[in-house]
């Protein structure tokens, strides 16, 4: 498979909560959730497409313990797309609020490749939930990814593969 680069095929879902009329620009590379391969002086949400970032912003903004909900349509087609409903069900209700602050907060820790330990980056083919490319966040810790089947929850769906991918890497 190739590891995308760019941000083709956007495709807009509607989905609450978010600003009166709002809509996600998702593709099968932008975000709701993400990453830590981030620059450690910005924050994840800053990772994003504008619109997005202003999604999640007003999501954080308007729930009433600073969580980032996320409606099961959006779960279903980003971040578990290739499991049947009720696969996507049952792993959903099982899921706990995301906290606003891994998405607002910027990481106060040192650049991964200055702290000379090996690194890997494991990447879904079908992860739809980066805020950025999987191949742009191995990048910039100086790696290519390995590609693992599955989605953003290939941990829970794709176990064994990840799990190979791990103790190869």
């Amino acid at each position: 498979m190739d590891i995308p680069s760019e941000r083709p095929n956007r495709k807009e879902i509607s989905a609450t909560p978010g600003p009166p009329g709002a809509t996600l620009s998702l593709t099968e590379v932008d975000l709701i959730l993400g990453s830590n391969c981030r620059s450690a002086i910005a924050a994840l949400v800053d990772e994003n497409l504008p619109a997005n970032a202003a999604y999640v912003r007003h999501a954080i903004d308007n729930s009433p313990d600073g969580t980032i909900p996320i409606p099961f349509e959006v779960f279903q087609q980003i971040f578990i797309q290739d499991q049947p409903e009720p696969v996507q069900r049952l792993i959903y209700d099982l899921l706990t609020p995301q906290p606003g602050g891994y998405m607002l907060d910027a990481l106060d820790v040192a650049e991964v490749t200055t702290i000379s330990i090996p690194a890997a980056y494991i990447l879904a083919e079908d992860d739809r939930a980066l805020a950025s490319p999987g191949a742009e966040f191995a990048a910039r810790i100086g790696v290519t990814p390995i590609l693992v089947p599955g989605t953003h929850e290939s941990l829970l769906t794709h176990p064994d593969q990840l799990a190979e991918a791990l103790l190869a890497a």
